[in-house]
């Protein structure tokens, strides 16, 4: 049978940089088998400081970048990663690194026009194969996932955005690839994204499904242009009394510690042009 040109290596690493799961295609990738690397510290298998990786990781929930690794013939590999830090219900905190590794040319680029269409559009689009590994992400959706193409290329989108909205999302792009029908779902990718993800089947000129398209709305911006969340009304967080109470608090550190008498002016926030005055 032969192989996949593109696949995903994953491993995952407690917070104290123990390796706590090896997939397949990382032994695939560096040789080592599940046996031979869970249970020891991920350092192991780096061509370089482990103190460097611990410090670049120190208070980050995502990094991306190449990182040096020792194959297990001694060969160095020099590999683009992807690392999510976790929280469980429980609170327990690791690591999940993925990789992916692929064989394939670079995505087939279009005429000028498409591609500035495709670039430039106010909407975050992204483009997933039929194995549902993105291949092409435009400007607006590089934005809203803080990630650039070059470091998704290649990875499924719960290995780009771990969460139970990602994993809804591969379900029904997978309905769109296999039924040929666009599919839409509510769940809500991310902050910079809309309630509503549509994945549109992209068809040859035979017919046939050959990758599908994820596209999103953004949110409406506020009064400042900033993204609103969908379902916010842009109703002001903190009432009077909330305002009253962090006077209060304020005052009491800094009297007499500081000065000994402190005012506190509380003005009026402006008004969104479509919010009625207050009567």
């Amino acid at each position: 049978m032969e192989r996949q040109s593109t696949y995903t290596a994953t491993a995952t690493i407690d917070e104290h940089g123990i390796l706590t799961s090896w997939s397949e295609g990382a032994e695939r990738l560096l040789g080592y088998d599940s046996p031979a690397v869970v249970g020891r510290p991920a350092t192991a298998l780096l061509a370089a400081d482990g103190s460097t990786a611990r410090r670049i990781l120190a208070g980050r929930e995502r990094w991306n970048g190449t990182v040096p690794l020792r194959h297990r013939d001694g060969r160095l590999l020099e590999l683009g990663v992807l690392a999510h830090r976790r929280i469980s219900a429980a609170g327990v905190t690791d690591w999940l690194v993925v990789s992916a590794v692929t064989a394939r040319p670079g995505p087939p680029r279009g005429e000028p026009l498409e591609e500035w269409t495709f670039l430039q559009s106010p909407f975050p689009l992204a483009i997933f194969d039929a194995d549902l590994r993105l291949v092409r992400a435009n400007r607006r959706m590089e934005h809203a996932l803080a990630l650039p193409e070059a470091a998704m290329r290649g990875l499924r989108l719960p290995h780009i955005l771990p969460g139970a909205a990602s994993e809804e999302a591969d379900r029904s792009m997978r309905q769109a690839l296999e039924s040929g029908r666009p599919q839409e779902t509510q769940a809500r990718l991310g902050p910079e994204f809309g309630r509503t993800t549509m994945f549109s089947p992209l068809k040859d000129a035979g017919g046939r499904v050959r990758a599908v398209c994820l596209s999103t709305e953004v949110p409406a911006p506020d009064s400042a242009g900033r993204p609103r969340p969908p379902g916010e009304s842009g109703s002001r967080v903190g009432s009077a009394a909330d305002q009253a109470r962090a006077a209060q608090e304020l005052g009491e550190v800094t009297v007499p510690r500081l000065a000994d008498v402190m005012a506190v002016d509380l003005l009026d926030s402006p008004r969104d042009a479509d919010e009625d005055p207050a009567p």
